[in-house]
């Protein structure tokens, strides 16, 4: 990698392989590293098929078992690969279901579960899931399923990591939902989707806060799912008027009934400090969450990571924060944060 690469823009894991992207290698061509968590050592580079500069390959990446995809939304696609050879194994392309054949950054935002592969769309709002089933096993296509129904809200942005997928639940995070950007969070049963009988059922989450004024929580900004539990970060919680503004907060739900979901918990930093932007980035694996803070350029400190005891989920409980071996002011240590089992990428 090279100054200027952002290695690391995007990460996941799962098992013992992480995934790493570089989305503005040679010029916003991109690339992307699979690796070994347990040694460091690279496994496989992968690139898109032809390099074209600001298209951005990377700006989304997921894993699971022995499936990777790498979002490429400059052109409108992601890439599927096999995890134990590296080879491109499928493309899912934009449905273009409208028929503009305008692009929409099909593949910033990814999330993928088994056989079933979430694809965000900045430019129209959208997340379209697909069963990669007939891929993975070499006997034909992606299958996109609710066609020609997407999942639309008009405050999807896509931006950092902002859906996420376990089994047949679904959660999204719309960080920009108005008023005032408080933002939002809705949790999605895809099993009428993938069973063919309906489209998902869509439920929003409550974080049970009240803003004060001018008061910009951006919840939903970064979201994370684990079995029957989801965590949705909220980095602009906190008093503006107070000494707490912009510290930060993560929230926890139970959505083993997609259909009514609930609150769990919220929970702060040990050492909660204004404009640390707690909840940035958020991930959850077992009992455990990570939680990467992003604070303000002007406090010129490096970045965090935190990691909590969630074995009850209604008392998380802080017992480690982690930082940098090589602490730089305004690092972006913590930007971005992904867990599985004992494993932690930051």
């Amino acid at each position: 990698p090279l100054a200027g690469d952002h290695l690391g823009m995007k990460v996941d894991i799962s098992g013992d392989v992480g995934i790493a992207t570089a989305a503005h290698f040679d010029s916003g061509s991109g690339k992307a590293y699979l690796f070994d968590v347990t040694t460091g050592e690279q496994r496989h580079r992968l690139v898109p098929p032809t390099s074209i500069p600001d298209s951005y390959y990377g700006h989304g990446c997921a894993i699971d078992g022995n499936l990777a995809v790498v979002g490429h939304p400059g052109e409108d696609k992601a890439y599927l690969y096999d995890v134990s050879t590296g080879d491109e194994i499928g493309v899912l392309e934009n449905p273009d279901w409208r028929g503009t054949g305008q692009n929409i950054y099909f593949g910033e935002c990814l999330a993928v579960s088994g056989d079933t592969v979430v694809a965000g769309a900045f430019g129209t709002k959208e997340f379209y899931v697909f069963d990669v089933s007939d891929v993975v096993a070499g006997t034909g296509p992606a299958v996109w399923l609710g066609d020609p129904d997407p999942i639309h809200r008009n405050d999807f942005a896509f931006a950092y990591d902002s859906v996420a997928i376990s089994g047949t639940t679904m959660v999204a995070g719309a960080y920009g939902t108005q008023p005032n950007w408080k933002g939002g969070a809705w949790v999605y049963d895809l099993s009428p989707l993938v069973a063919g009988t309906g489209p998902a059922v869509e439920r929003e989450l409550d974080p049970d806060y009240t803003p004060a004024d001018n008061e910009q929580l951006f919840f939903g900004l970064s979201v994370d799912i684990e079995g029957d539990t989801a965590i949705v970060g909220a980095p602009g919680t906190g008093d503006r008027d107070g000494s707490f503004g912009n510290a930060g907060m993560v929230y926890l739900y139970d959505v083993s009934d997609a259909s009514t979901p609930a609150k769990l918990s919220s929970f702060v930093a040990d050492d909660i400090a204004a404009d640390h932007g707690f909840g940035q980035w958020v991930g959850i694996s077992g009992e455990t969450a990570i939680v990467g803070g992003a604070p303000n350029p002007v406090l010129a400190v490096p970045g965090e990571a935190y990691l909590f005891d969630v074995s009850d989920p209604e008392t998380p409980v802080q017992f480690q924060k982690i930082t940098s071996d090589f602490p730089v002011s305004n690092d972006g240590f913590g930007r971005p944060v992904a867990i599985d089992g004992n494993v932690a990428l930051i």
